[in-house]
């Protein structure tokens, strides 16, 4: 029974990359040696605290509002 909590519970997922950047992760791959699904995995690993880090839409929004207003005044 250990070894069945230690596995990784996967589930299947269908994203959308425009083709230019499908194309570049796909040349990755290749270099790599590794499948898409390991390159997106680590890549999320890198990117993870990027990520979180940014604001929500309604912070952005307000933020942006400012950076307009801010320049339109200035």
């Amino acid at each position: 029974m250990a070894k069945e909590e230690s596995r990784s519970t996967s589930c299947k997922k269908t994203i959308y990359f425009p083709s230019a950047m499908l194309d570049e992760i796909q040349q990755e791959c290749t270099r790599l040696e590794r499948s898409f699904s390991w390159v997106m995995q680590r890549a999320w690993r890198i990117a993870r605290e990027t990520v979180q880090e940014m604001p929500g839409v309604e912070l952005a929004e307000t933020t942006d509002q400012r950076e307009a207003e801010d320049a339109h005044i200035g």
